[in-house]
C-alpha cells in the first residue's frame, strides 16, 4: 500500500480507488467489490469510479473481471511482491 502512497504518477482520485480496492484484497491479490462500494469508500460518483478504474488499468495493470453485481478485480503485481 505504500506504493501506492507514493506512486508520483497516479493522480488523487485514482489513489483512493486502488486504496479501496487493496482495502478489502485478499491474499491472492483478488479484490470483490460493487462500483457502488468503491465510490461510497473513495467518496467519488458512479461515473467517476468508472473513469478511475479505466484509467487504472493502464497505469497499474489492474485487471477486471466483469461479473453479475459485483466485479472482481486482481492486481497483477500482487504476484510479485
Amino acid at each position: 500500500m505504500t506504493v501506492l502512497f507514493r506512486s508520483k504518477k497516479l493522480s488523487k482520485s485514482e489513489k483512493l480507488v486502488a486504496l479501496a480496492l487493496a482495502f478489502k484484497i485478499d491474499y491472492t491479490g483478488v479484490t470483490r467489490m460493487t462500483q457502488a462500494e468503491i465510490g461510497a469508500m473513495a467518496s467519488l460518483t458512479p461515473k467517476g469510479v468508472r473513469t478511475v478504474l479505466q484509467r487504472l488499468t493502464q497505469k497499474i495493470q489492474l485487471e477486471v473481471r466483469k461479473e453479475k453485481g459485483r466485479n472482481t478485480y486482481y492486481f497483477i503485481q500482487w504476484a510479485q511482491i
